[in-house]
């Protein structure tokens, strides 16, 4: 159990992190006024995250998406709702209290 709140914080820690440097990035689509996709963006990781979706390659040799099984998926749904939250919670606790 703890493994799992770990990898939660972790993650959300990352991502939080990972869409701040995005911002102050140069990319013109993501800043500190677009915050319905900055959320979005945050989402769509949480959904990865949750559900075990992996890509692996290199440029010689190519790329490879891996999707779990249906029922690994089902459960990834309930994961990506808790990852999404914890993602939520770090941004407003750690990242906006900076702001």
């Amino acid at each position: 159990m703890m493994d799992d709140v770990m990898t939660h914080v972790t993650l959300g820690a990352a991502i939080a992190y990972g869409i701040q440097a995005l911002k102050h990035s140069r990319l013109p689509w993501i800043s500190n006024q677009t915050v319905a996709l900055n959320r979005v963006v945050s989402l769509v990781a949480a959904i990865v995250i949750g559900l075990g979706i992996t890509v692996t390659g290199d440029g010689d040799h190519g790329w490879t998406i891996q999707v779990p099984m249906l029922s690994v998926l089902a459960q990834g749904v309930w994961e990506s709702g808790k990852q999404f939250l914890m993602n939520q919670v770090i941004y407003d606790g750690a990242v906006r209290a900076k702001e």
